[in-house]
């Protein structure tokens, strides 16, 4: 995953992401947690999320005047 996120769609603000790896909970009787990805606004808190880094930055830079898939 080495493509840039883009400016948020809402105000403009800079983008952070943060993967969170599969792992095993502490609790007992919790399942695996698959992991994912969390993309968030540092100015207004617009945020998305997706199975990997990769998805969650193509939803996250996907803009309404792009052309469709």
């Amino acid at each position: 995953m080495n493509e840039k996120l883009k400016p948020c769609p809402f105000c403009g603000g800079k983008a952070v992401i943060e993967v969170i790896e599969p792992h095993r909970h502490i609790i007992c009787k919790m399942p695996v947690y698959t992991g994912g990805a969390f993309i968030e606004c540092t100015e207004c808190g617009g945020a998305i999320s997706g199975e990997t880094g990769t998805e969650a930055t193509k939803k996250w830079n996907r803009r309404a005047n792009d052309e469709i898939d």
